[in-house]
C-alpha cells in the first residue's frame, strides 16, 4: 500500500510540475499544425542518448524540447537514491507520458515522438527511455564516488605503464630488425634481374619500409586501445570509449568484409599471373636457347634474341596486367582511378628520354652493330663491350675504366667495330706516317714492313702492306695496314709498332718530320744509333731491337 501511495504522490507531483512549466493555453484551442515535418532531436545527456524527440508541441520544436530536457537533467544532483518515474498527462487535446524523478519533471513524450518504423507503442517507448535514464543516473552516482575514481585512476596508470613498455619494445624490435636488414643489404651478393635491373636492393628497401610501416601500425593500434581503455574507466569519458570502440569494431568489420569480398578477385589475379609466369618462362627459355646457340630458327638471329626476349616478355606481362586489372580489389574506386591517372601523367611527362634510350637499345640490338665482347670505338670511347642493356651500353676501356653510354648517344655517334669482321684473318689495323719527297718511296715501304715484322702481335698472314694515301705539298702520306689476332690488343700493338718504326727509320738515316716543315734542314733530323739508349733508358739484355730478325 505504501508503494501505491508513493506512486500516486509522484504522479500528482509530476502533473503539477507539468502544469507549471507548460505555457497556459485555452483547452478549446487545438495545437498548431505545421506543414513541414519537424527535424528529430536526440536528448543526449553526459554523452548518453535517452530518447529522440520527433514531434513539436505548441511553439516548441523537437530541438527546443530536447534542450530543455537536457538542461533539467544536467541540473540533477549526483545522488544514488534518485528514482525515475513515468505518469500519463494530457494538455491541449494531446495525451503524453511525463518522465521525471520523485520531485522533478524532466521531459514529456508525445505520440508523435515514436518512430513509426519501430513498431513500438508510446508506453513501450517511454518505458525504454525511463529505463535508460535510470541506468545513466545510477552509473553517474556510482562513478563519482571517490573509491571508484581512485580505482579508475589506478587502472589507468597501470595501463599507461604497460602501454609505454609496449611502445618501447616495438621501437627496439623495429631498430634491431632494420639494423639486421641493412647489414643484409650491404652483404647481399644475389641478383634478381628484370629488364637489366637488379631487384634485390629494391626488394630489400621495400622490406625495410614495410618494417617501419608495421611498427607504426602496431604503435598506433596500441595507442588506440590504450586510449579507449582509459576512457572506459570514468563516467564522463565512457561515451568516447564507446564511440572509439564502435569505430574500431566497425572498421574491423568493414575490413573483414572487404577481404572476404576481395577473395574471388585475388584468386582470379593469382591464377592469371600464375599462367602468365608459365608462358613467360617458356618464352624466356626459347629465346635464351636461341641466344646461346642451343636452338636454331631461321627467322631469329642469336644476336637479336636477347632484345626479342625482353620485348616478348614485356608484352606478355602487359597483357596479363590488362586482363587482371578488372579483378584487382578496388580497381573500380575513384581513388584507384585517380592514382592510375596521376601515375600515367607522371610517366608521360618523364618518359621522353626513357623511351628514346629504350628504342635506341632496340636499334642497337637489331642492327647487329656490336655484340657483347666486341672491341669497339664509340665516339671518343674505345674498349670492350661488356653489356648491351635496354638503357645503356657498358664498355670496359684498356685503362680499366667502366664507361656507361646512353643508348641514344650510341645511336647518334660513330661506332667502329674491330671484332665484327675479324674472322679467321684477324682485325685490320693501320697507322699513318708522312715522309718528305727526298726519301725514295720504295725505301719507306721497306722500312715500314721491316718495323711491322719486328712487332709482336702483328700477323704475317695476311701480310702487312703499305699504301700511299696522298701526295701533299710538303710530304707523302704513307699508311701501313696489318692484321692482329686480338682486337683488344690494338693499343699496345700500335705502341710497339711506332717504336719499331722510329728505330728502323733512324737506323736507315731517314728523318721523320711530320706533318710538315717550312725549310729543309742542313743535316737530317735523326737520333744517332749510339744515343738510342741515352739515360735513363737501358739497352735490352738480349738481341738489339734493330737486329731482331723479321718473322
Amino acid at each position: 500500500m505504501a508503494w501505491n501511495r508513493l506512486g500516486l504522490v509522484v504522479t500528482v507531483a509530476c502533473l503539477l510540475r507539468a502544469a507549471s512549466v507548460v505555457a497556459a493555453e485555452p483547452v478549446v484551442s487545438p495545437p498548431a499544425v505545421s506543414l513541414e515535418t519537424p527535424t528529430p532531436a536526440p536528448v543526449v545527456v553526459w554523452g548518453r542518448t535517452i530518447a529522440v524527440l520527433r514531434a513539436a508541441f505548441e511553439e516548441s520544436s523537437p530541438k527546443d524540447r530536447a534542450e530543455r530536457a537536457v538542461a533539467r537533467m544536467g541540473a540533477l544532483p549526483p545522488r544514488g537514491d534518485l528514482k525515475v518515474v513515468t505518469a500519463n498527462a494530457s494538455r491541449g487535446g494531446i495525451s503524453g507520458i511525463m518522465i521525471g524523478t520523485q520531485t522533478e519533471m524532466l521531459f514529456a513524450l508525445l505520440p508523435g515522438d515514436v518512430d513509426p518504423d519501430s513498431g513500438q507503442t508510446l508506453e513501450q517507448f517511454a518505458d525504454r527511455a525511463a529505463k535508460t535514464l535510470q541506468e545513466v543516473l545510477g552509473e553517474r552516482a556510482a562513478q563519482l564516488r571517490w573509491s571508484i575514481l581512485l580505482r579508475g585512476l589506478g587502472v589507468s596508470a597501470a595501463a599507461t605503464m604497460v602501454f609505454v613498455g609496449l611502445l618501447w619494445s616495438v621501437w627496439r624490435v623495429r631498430e634491431v630488425a632494420i639494423h639486421r636488414l641493412d647489414r643484409r643489404i650491404g652483404a647481399s651478393r644475389r641478383r634478381l634481374a628484370l629488364a637489366g635491373i637488379d631487384l634485390i636492393p629494391l626488394l630489400l628497401g621495400i622490406e625495410r619500409a614495410l618494417l617501419k610501416l608495421t611498427a607504426l601500425v602496431v604503435m598506433l593500434a596500441a595507442s588506440y586501445v590504450w586510449l579507449t581503455f582509459c576512457f572506459q574507466q570514468f563516467f564522463y569519458t565512457q561515451p568516447w570509449a564507446r564511440q572509439l570502440g564502435a569505430f574500431f569494431l566497425g572498421m574491423l568489420r568493414d575490413f573483414a568484409l572487404g577481404i572476404v569480398g576481395a577473395v574471388p578477385g585475388l584468386v582470379a589475379v593469382l591464377v592469371i599471373f600464375w599462367l602468365t609466369r608459365i608462358v613467360a618462362a617458356g618464352a624466356s627459355r626459347f629465346f635464351t636457347g636461341v641466344e646461346r646457340g642451343t636452338m636454331t630458327v631461321s627467322w631469329l638471329n642469336p644476336d637479336s634474341a636477347r632484345a626479342s626476349r625482353r620485348i616478348v616478355l614485356a608484352g606478355i606481362w602487359l597483357f596479363a596486367v590488362t586482363v587482371a586489372y578488372p579483378y584487382i580489389p578496388g580497381s573500380g574506386s575513384d581513388a584507384f582511378k585517380g592514382v592510375s591517372v596521376f601515375a600515367g601523367l607522371m610517366l608521360s611527362l618523364g618518359s621522353s628520354g626513357f623511351v628514346n634510350h629504350l628504342m635506341s637499345g632496340l636499334v642497337i640490338a637489331y642492327s647487329g652493330a656490336m655484340r657483347v665482347g666486341d672491341y669497339v670505338t664509340v665516339g671518343a670511347v674505345e674498349g670492350t663491350v661488356q653489356d648491351l642493356g635496354p638503357m645503356t651500353t657498358k664498355i670496359a676501356t684498356p685503362k680499366r675504366e667502366a664507361v656507361a653510354i646512353p643508348n641514344g648517344v650510341v645511336v647518334g655517334a660513330s661506332v667502329t667495330n674491330y671484332t665484327l669482321l675479324a674472322g679467321r684473318d684477324g682485325a685490320i689495323v693501320s697507322t699513318t706516317i708522312t715522309i718528305g719527297y727526298d726519301t725514295p718511296w720504295r725505301q719507306v715501304h721497306a722500312l715500314l714492313l721491316q718495323a711491322a715484322g719486328r712487332t709482336t702481335g702483328i700477323r704475317q698472314l695476311p701480310a702487312p702492306f703499305v699504301l700511299q694515301r696522298a701526295l701533299s705539298d710538303f710530304y707523302v702520306e704513307y699508311e701501313l695496314r696489318f692484321a692482329i689476332d686480338r682486337p683488344v690488343e690494338r693499343a699496345p700493338v700500335l705502341s710497339e709498332l711506332h717504336a719499331a718504326i722510329q728505330d728502323a727509320f733512324n737506323a736507315a738515316g731517314v728523318q721523320i718530320m711530320s706533318p710538315n716543315f717550312e725549310t729543309q734542314p742542313e743535316q737530317p733530323v735523326l737520333v744517332p744509333r749510339d744515343q738510342w739508349y741515352a739515360a735513363p733508358a737501358a739497352p735490352p739484355e738480349t738481341v738489339d731491337a734493330a737486329d731482331r730478325p723479321a718473322r
